[in-house]
């Protein structure tokens, strides 16, 4: 295709986060796909990975769904003044934006305010595009949902994603979603390196990156290594990378279950801070009762690490029980404790073998290079059919 097609991202905020690197993944092979893309943030214009969009040429705009908090008190109640004002002037602050940036393509990986999104790039004639990332109910609202569907195009990380996501079609009688694509996002994981072995000190360390909100659970992790503890003869150490509203409750936990010698916060990382973390666990374990396709899951396993993770969203596309890693039920602590005991246990050419496994299988099937061709193609078809 010799014309270049101009592609706005909308996000949440340029955090270091699972959908952030995503695009910093395949926008590599934008000039080469002849792809112009911007960005328009909904929550913040801060984060660690803006300086890295801004040397991709990638311009970043801020549209607020909520009005900037001035210090007014009493707090709820202003939040609720600025939320509903924000709401007012959100659909006419997109709508400027995107005739400003010329938009021949809108793909939305924060849904909040999607129905004001959707109206106005129909009014525009813009196709729009839903990339479910995280589970989400579309259909609360069924007549909105009716808009939605009809009005805009659905991509998805995982097939979990779309039957948990889109189930309420058959309440409103729009068939089924076999049509729905999925394309997977990724990250850069070939900058991941491979490590066999077992660490030689006498710790088990053990590892988990995410933000710190419900989705991720992490007072799960708590509850893990109380019981951990109580097995006399493992020394382990459990370190959460990442930020969030739950920091602080989680922090709370572990001081109040006397785990400060166990169990520690690191806040949020650079990428490069990411991999050496990452290069220097022995096992990764992700605690989530909510998810879609986690990043950090795929980072984990292209380091060479078992992981341990609840079976939840797509995270069964991504782990193979017993092959490649371990799956347990959501919530499940108990049947947590007894994976992590049975890989102590496990010999050394079985744990080779199923790390290797692990890197082999992400870096084949989410390859940046080839999830961006998909990507273009899908997106090309789309504007071929809206002509």
């Amino acid at each position: 295709m010799s014309k270049t097609i101009r592609i706005t991202n909308i996000i949440g905020s340029p955090i270091n986060g699972g959908i952030q690197n995503f695009l910093l993944a395949i926008s590599k092979h934008d000039d080469k796909l002849k792809i112009k893309r911007t960005i328009i943030c909904i929550y913040s214009i801060k984060g660690s990975l803006k300086h890295e969009f801004n040397k991709r040429n990638i311009q970043i705009f801020f549209c607020p769904i909520i009005l900037n908090d001035n210090g007014r008190r009493p707090y709820f109640f202003w939040k609720k003044i600025r939320s509903s004002i924000g709401k007012i002037f959100f659909p006419i602050r997109f709508r400027s934006l995107i005739l400003r940036i010329n938009a021949d393509v809108i793909i939305c990986h924060e849904p909040k305010n999607l129905l004001e999104m959707i109206i106005v790039s129909n009014f525009l004639s813009i196709p729009f595009l839903n990339h479910m990332h995280k589970e989400f109910n579309y259909s609360e609202n069924l007549y909105f949902f009716k808009y939605i569907f009809k009005n805009s195009k659905f991509i998805s990380d995982s097939q979990e994603l779309i039957n948990s996501n889109l189930k309420g079609l058959k309440k409103i009688g729009l068939g089924s979603f076999d049509d729905v694509p999925i394309i997977t996002s990724t990250g850069s994981l070939n900058k991941f390196s491979s490590r066999k072995n077992d660490l030689n000190d006498n710790v088990l360390k053990i590892g988990s990156i995410g933000r710190f909100n419900w989705e991720k659970n992490f007072q799960q992790m708590i509850d893990i290594a109380k019981k951990l503890k109580l097995k006399n003869q493992i020394k382990f150490k459990i370190t959460i990378v990442g930020d969030g509203p739950e920091f602080i409750k989680i922090k709370t936990m572990i001081k109040e279950n006397s785990l400060q010698e166990t169990v520690f916060l690191k806040g949020e990382m650079k990428r490069s801070e990411v991999i050496e973390f990452l290069n220097n666990l022995d096992l990764y374990i992700q605690t989530s009762i909510s998810e879609g396709s986690p990043l950090t899951i795929k980072e984990a396993m292209a380091s060479s690490l078992i992981v341990v993770s609840s079976d939840v969203g797509g995270i069964k596309s991504l782990i193979k029980n017993n092959i490649d890693g371990f799956l347990v039920k959501k919530n499940n602590t108990d049947d947590f404790v007894k994976i992590i005991l049975k890989i102590i246990n496990m010999k050394k050419d079985k744990k080779n073998e199923m790390r290797l496994k692990a890197r082999e299988s992400v870096l084949n099937k989410y390859s940046p290079e080839k999830i961006a061709e998909k990507y273009f193609d899908h997106i090309f078809t789309i504007l071929e059919n809206s002509r």
